[in-house]
């Protein structure tokens, strides 16, 4: 409820008080939550980047959402249709924006993405 009055209060600002940079993530994530349930359920998930080049194959390493850390697990692929069945199964935010994006790193030869992965596969990528 705090939240929520937090978001109404929050639209009643003027240009020249408190700026939404001011809020933490879980705010942002309680507020937006609100009005699409489903965020609520991504968030909860483990995000990792998953990038992309061709070198003999397609090979895809794995990183943290930090960016920084980088996971162990390497994967390659034959066919640049993996990658974006990779993209499809890991619940990457595939719209049109971001499978062009995809097509385009592929095209190049390297790109990457975000997965929201489940436990069991986050569980299947940190272990060796």
């Amino acid at each position: 409820m705090l939240r929520a009055a937090r978001f109404i209060s929050a639209q009643n600002w003027s240009r020249n008080s408190q700026s939404c940079d001011d809020w933490s993530t879980e705010d942002a994530v309680a507020i937006h939550s609100l009005h699409f349930p489903a965020v609520a359920i991504l968030c909860s998930m483990p995000r990792v980047y998953a990038s992309f080049q061709c070198r003999d194959g397609w090979h895809v390493s794995f990183l943290e959402s930090d960016l920084k850390t980088s996971l162990r697990k390497q994967l390659t692929f034959v066919s640049e249709r993996k990658i974006v069945e990779l993209a499809e199964r890991g619940n990457a935010d595939l719209n049109l924006e971001s499978r062009a994006a995809i097509q385009h790193g592929i095209e190049i030869g390297r790109g990457g993405f975000y997965l929201n992965l489940n436990d069991e596969q986050y569980a299947k990528l940190t272990r060796l």
